[in-house]
């Protein structure tokens, strides 16, 4: 029989038994290889190559990367050869295929060789860590793939306190301290502040987000008023008119007693104030002597002809005229300088609708 030369031979062999299962004819063959391998001074290669695997013959002293050429298995730059002799004639080779990332960080690209692994071996590799904020293209924990590109975007936090106006609102209010078809402006409006804390990401010279932290008012605005002249509009807050009613003419069904032809002029003090009751001064407490009006009283005050209404009032303050021969009878207290100006003094009648007993209750 004529000897095939052992490049022939060996190729066609190899190029047979190469694939993914052996049946028990091919173990059959490998058992005759061996046999041959002795004799022909070749070795058998038990190749993995990823999920393949295969079987190639080559001559002793004959580099692996040139058994696998002979064998059809193309090596490309990366990849990793791993050759482990098991025998005299066996050798099993562990091919690891390399695979070419690029990795996107500060503005740079930079190509990387690698054999597998995840994004964050990658980053880790090239001494990167991720902040807190930082943005990455691919999940840290995800496999690399072939023509990967991973992208890193370092994000900056920054803290932004930015303080901005409130604008005041300008309240306009029906009163009878001016004749019906007449406005006066009596407080002019002031902004308040705020200041709001936002929580910036910046990537670069990029805003990526902008988050409101916190709203805090540094001081509350101040709004306008505007008095609107009409004839009966009442001043005051205080409402009792379901246990006290109003006729037809707005003046009390029922009352323990009416003084005609009084007294009134009006007072304001700072916001906050307490009359001598030791209660809060607000539009519908007056002063009053309270050896006539005992703290407590319960009084409504309007102009003869019902123009000029105070309306509910609560004697809850001593006004400096119980101790001297003015001839002022009430004072009316407003929550404005300009208010109490305008009230000036104003002749009034004044409805008592429930005494007091000197003592008012908070």
């Amino acid at each position: 029989m004529k000897k095939l030369r052992p490049g022939a031979w060996l190729y066609r062999v190899g190029r047979l038994l190469r694939g993914r299962t052996f049946t028990a004819a091919g173990l059959a063959v490998a058992v005759c290889l061996s046999l041959l391998a002795v004799a022909e001074n070749v070795k058998i290669l038990y190749i993995a190559d990823g999920a393949e695997t295969g079987v190639a013959l080559a001559l002793r002293g004959d580099p692996t990367e040139k058994a696998l050429s002979r064998a059809g298995i193309t090596l490309r730059e990366n990849d990793i050869v791993t050759t482990r002799e098991t025998s005299l004639v066996y050798s099993r080779v562990s091919i690891q295929r390399g695979m070419q990332v690029t990795l996107q960080v500060d503005g740079e690209s930079i190509p990387c060789a690698v054999t597998g692994g995840t994004v964050a071996e990658l980053l880790r590799q090239n001494g990167l860590e991720l902040g807190e904020n930082d943005y990455c293209s691919k999940e840290p924990g995800a496999l690399l793939e072939d023509g990967d590109v991973i992208t890193v975007q370092r994000v900056e936090k920054r803290v932004v306190k930015e303080q901005t106006a409130l604008p005041y609102q300008t309240v306009y209010k029906a009163s009878s301290l001016l004749r019906s078809g007449r406005s006066m402006q009596i407080t002019g409006g002031e902004a308040g502040l705020a200041e709001n804390t936002y929580e910036e990401l910046w990537s670069g010279d990029t805003l990526v987000s902008r988050t409101l932290v916190s709203a805090k008012e540094l001081k509350a605005p101040v709004d306008a008023l505007v008095l609107q002249g009409q004839n009966g509009a009442a001043i005051s807050r205080l409402d009792w008119s379901s246990q006290y009613p109003l006729d037809a003419n707005g003046i009390p069904v029922t009352y323990q007693k009416v003084k005609t032809g009084q007294k009134a002029t009006g007072y304001s003090a700072p916001e906050n104030s307490y009359g001598s009751s030791g209660g809060y001064c607000y539009y519908g407490t007056i002063a009053v002597d309270p050896n006539e009006y005992p703290y407590g009283t319960k009084l409504y005050i309007r102009s003869a002809d019902g123009k000029f209404v105070y309306g509910y009032a609560l004697a809850s303050d001593t006004g400096g005229f119980a101790a001297s021969e003015i001839g002022v009878d009430v004072d009316l207290f407003y929550e404005t300088y300009q208010e109490s100006v305008l009230n000036s003094l104003r002749t009034v009648d004044i409805y008592v609708l429930e005494w007091g007993n000197g003592t008012l209750y908070y």
